[in-house]
């Protein structure tokens, strides 16, 4: 009872030791962040924001990973904008570094890769290394254990290229180990020696002996795997002596555990039972429970063997405490990094789509530029046409009063003119629909030349769209009235255009138009046509797998105040029924930007077939 309640306040104070540490973390952290946040709003050079930007993420390495992906990914745009290899180097890792750190080691490799091709051209060695360790234990994790040694030999030559001693050392250990992880013994005890003989003649003193102790010591894990106890006691015992004055105790810890092992594996019991209490007590001072529990377990099955059943009790009730208390934290961290994975994986998919959506808003306003500069120049020959019109209106007015004769004549000046106005009006539109034609058969040509399908789908959806501005001024161009569009021959025109290009597909539907005759403004047909063009083209592309079935049906109706559009098909409905801002489509994002651009709504619901509803008011209220 005593023991237990000491192991509780024992637990309960180191609970409270770390919540202290967090705590005086957090708040460092926090400030760091919050001066770097004033920094970034008062600078104005690109690069400098990069800098800034890079340095935020870093704040958050030992915090939340998607703030540090956050950060990390705008530093990487804005680094691909301005053309900077420096900060794309630096983001690259960052962003290897958040997937590392949720387990997502192909996506980390990935980017490290990035990093150290940009580390290499900048000759920063020093980001080279760093991102070469980290892809190295992802490839270990992966399994890929060919990929790791041939990382691992990466790393062993740039050392050598660099030059320090005491890395290059350690980066030759690490290889020799990674050719024993991948089975390869005889060439890595090989290369163990020859590491060896490097450590005695770069290093002196306890210099010397600290690297030559970790050498062995690694070296005798190897001879373990091998099955050759002898070997391996040889090593560690030179090992024990020669780390003996040396204060790295965890390389202490290590040699004791693998000479347990040795002992344990060869039935030394009671040697076996000195370094496995040695260890365990190492451990505690570590604070390393992975290595308190591994050889509280060894301890255990070493004591039953050896006819001790009290002490091998006394080890196995420690092993079980440490056990249920390592699984229970990594329950919590395997939790943790589930979620945390999830949120990285939708922040991708977020940066993604926004990267798409800002692409498709240049396409437009480049078309709209087109479009604008088109109408301007109409409305600068039309105004200038109005201003010579009313300077004749003026003279017409004097000679009337001054010569009544010439009356007729006048008139028939100005029924002239009017009739110019109105042919320079149907050629203007005719001139806009041949200018959209026009951009649409550009857009089709740019498509023929890409082979990336999703560009091509991209450009023909943009070709739609403009196609769909172009069946207004064709309406316009055959109209009387300049100013008004008769709606539903328009939807009948829209429609049949978009059914024989999806025909070419084998897709086709039935079409249903309940639209009365109707005439529109120019500005609220074109956003009609916008809005149904993406609803048709979402139908055809997702909605009639089966093509005997594929119906549309279109209607429209009108009351004193508003008007009421309301769109049908046969499909299966909309994913999940959701039509928010969350459902990520971007036809149906334009659809409800439309609608509020007609100072409208827009709505869905499913009755056997998709049913979108679509309300605006009257042009005049």
């Amino acid at each position: 009872m005593c023991r237990r309640l000491y192991i509780w306040i024992s637990q309960l104070a180191m609970a409270l030791w770390l919540l202290c540490c967090a705590a005086i973390a957090r708040g460092q952290d926090t400030a760091r962040v919050d001066s770097l946040l004033h920094i970034l709003n008062t600078m104005r050079p690109d690069t400098a924001k990069v800098n800034v930007l890079v340095a935020l993420a870093d704040a958050y390495r030992q915090g939340p990973v998607t703030k540090e992906f956050y950060y990390a990914s705008q530093a990487l745009a804005l680094s691909e904008k301005v053309g900077w290899d420096s900060g794309k180097m630096y983001a690259e890792q960052l962003l290897g570094d958040c997937y590392y750190r949720v387990t997502a080691y192909n996506d980390a490799v990935r980017h490290f890769n990035l990093s150290m091709a940009l580390a290499r051209k900048l000759r920063r060695a020093d980001i080279e290394m760093a991102c070469l360790g980290l892809v190295v234990k992802a490839c270990y994790s992966l399994n890929r254990l060919d990929e790791m040694v041939a990382y691992q030999r990466s790393a062993v030559e740039l050392a050598q290229r660099v030059g320090e001693p005491v890395q290059e050392c350690r980066q030759m250990n690490i290889y020799a180990l990674r050719l024993s992880d991948a089975g390869h013994y005889r060439e890595a005890l090989a290369y163990w020696q020859k590491n060896i003989a490097f450590a005695r003649t770069r290093f002196t003193g306890l210099k010397r002996d600290e690297q030559l102790a970790i050498i062995l010591n690694t070296m005798a894990n190897t001879y373990v795997k091998m099955h050759e106890p002898d070997s391996a006691l040889h090593y560690l015992r030179i090992a024990a002596r020669l780390d003996e004055p040396g204060d790295d105790y965890y390389n202490k810890a290590y040699i004791n555990s693998t000479i347990c092992d040795v002992y344990e594996s060869i039935h030394r019991d009671d040697s076996a039972e000195i370094y496995g209490e040695r260890t365990v007590k190492m451990g505690e001072v570590l604070k390393n429970l992975d290595l308190q529990r591994h050889y509280c377990g060894t301890l255990s099955r070493v004591y039953e063997e050896d006819d001790k059943p009290a002490l091998a009790l006394l080890y196995h009730k420690k092993y079980d405490s440490l056990d249920n208390l390592i699984t229970n934290k990594r329950e919590v961290v395997d939790q943790a990094l589930q979620v945390t994975r999830i949120n990285l994986e939708q922040a991708a998919e977020r940066n993604k789509l926004e990267k798409r959506s800002f692409e498709a808003i240049r396409h437009n306003q480049q078309a709209a530029l087109v479009a604008a500069i088109t109408t301007l120049l109409a409305l600068i020959t039309l105004t200038v046409f109005i201003y010579r019109n009313l300077s004749l209106k003026k003279k017409a007015n004097k000679i009337i009063s001054l010569q009544a004769a010439s009356l007729q004549a006048q008139n028939e000046i100005i029924d002239k003119a009017l009739k110019e106005k109105e042919v320079l009006l149907k050629e203007t539109h005719h001139r806009v629909k041949n200018n959209l034609q026009l951009i649409s058969s550009l857009l089709e040509l740019q498509a023929a030349g890409l082979k990336d399908e999703n560009a091509k789908k991209a450009l023909r959806t943009a070709q739609d769209r403009v196609l769909s501005i172009a069946t207004v001024h064709s309406k316009l161009y055959g109209n009387s009235d300049d100013e008004s569009v008769e709606f539903s021959a328009f939807v009948s025109d829209l429609f049949s255009r978009l059914n024989t290009a999806f025909a070419a597909e084998g897709k086709v539907a039935q079409f249903s138009n309940a639209i009365p005759h109707t005439l529109l403004p120019l500005n609220t047909v074109v956003l009609l046509g916008l809005i149904l063009n993406e609803l048709i083209t979402n139908s055809f592309k997702h909605a009639f797998k089966d093509a005997a079935k594929a119906t549309i049906r279109i209607s429209l109706e009108h009351s004193s105040t508003s008007y009421t559009l309301r769109y049908c098909d046969s499909g299966p409905g909309l994913p999940g029924g959701r039509f928010d801002e969350s459902s990520g489509s971007l036809g149906l994002y334009i659809v409800r930007r439309l609608s509020k651009q007609l100072k409208g709504s827009a709505e869905y619901r499913f009755e056997a077939g998709s049913i979108f509803t679509i309300i605006f008011p009257n042009a005049g209220d």
